[in-house]
């Protein structure tokens, strides 16, 4: 018997789901398609490196074992509807794969790996949390990490998207 089957959904996202807020050192306006790829490449190298240390070296395996991570470029001041376009950062929500959620929680909530991420990543600032239904439903998470994308259509003028999936097809 599978035991995540017998939690509720709440009770299972408490579990599996992350919250993640990243911001790049070099911040200030973003203005262009290579911008907002910055910081996207950001987030897939981050997601790459948790991936590299729970599941090993040997990619073509990692198959059905990766985290699902939707990653979304924000601004400050979109939660008051100012459309500023400085400060970007990154939100995002991570779920974590029932067989392998404690190896990846271990990880990704050890001081020395935020760290490297920190340092490696050219980070000012990295925040990783598990959901917490008290603060909140899944839906007002997704809408909170999604408002900037929204606010502007969830592209840059060139078509550019301001947001991501993770893993990438072709692993």
């Amino acid at each position: 018997m599978n035991p995540d089957l017998d939690v509720s959904f709440n009770e299972y996202c408490e579990s599996h789901l992350l919250f993640i807020t990243m911001k790049k050192r070099e911040s200030g306006k973003i203005d262009s398609p290579e911008g907002v790829a910055k910081q996207l490449e950001a987030f897939s190298k981050f997601h790459f490196n948790i991936c590299k240390r729970v599941l090993g070296q040997r990619v073509d395996e990692w198959k059905g074992n990766e985290p699902l991570s939707y990653a979304f470029v924000d601004f400050s001041g979109t939660r008051y509807g100012l459309g500023t376009k400085v400060f970007p950062h990154i939100h995002a929500i991570m779920m974590l794969p029932g067989n392998l959620n404690d190896r990846y929680w271990s990880f990704v909530s050890e001081d020395a790996f935020r760290m490297k991420m920190l340092i490696k990543l050219d980070l000012s600032e990295l925040n990783i949390q598990r959901f917490d239904s008290s603060r909140g439903s899944v839906e007002n998470l997704i809408s909170y990490c999604a408002k900037g994308v929204v606010g502007e259509g969830g592209k840059h003028s060139d078509k550019t998207f301001y947001w991501d999936i993770y893993p990438k097809g072709g692993r």
